[in-house]
């Protein structure tokens, strides 16, 4: 009884097409969220997958690069290992120093 005596009262006063009006509008609203949203997280995992393939080609550049750069070395001091070892010892240098800049950055951020 309760509830076909509201919606006698909705008829009356003329505001169920108003209220059907409102849930519609809100419904638009919702699925445009829901767009937006869809939209922002393609956009995003795009890009990360971008970024990864671009560091992927980017990282096998330089260990190419580096692998050259040790067999010609090793041509220059007439040795086998002699290249790789300047090689690998320079490239264990610039981590520490990565780190040493990092750790330095960090301490002073946190003071």
């Amino acid at each position: 009884m309760r509830f076909s005596f509201v919606k006698l009262l909705f008829k009356i006063i003329g505001t169920e097409l108003l209220f059907k009006e409102a849930i519609r509008f809100f419904h638009k609203e919702v699925d445009t969220v829901k767009e937006e949203f869809s939209k922002k997280i393609s956009k995003f995992i795009i890009k990360g997958l971008l970024w990864l393939v671009i560091g992927t080609l980017v990282i096998i550049g330089c260990l190419f690069g580096l692998l050259a750069l040790a067999l010609y070395l090793n041509e220059v001091f007439f040795s086998g290992y002699k290249g790789f070892l300047m090689v690998g010892g320079g490239c264990i240098l610039v981590v520490l120093l990565v780190v040493m800049i990092v750790t330095m950055r960090g301490s002073r951020s946190s003071n």
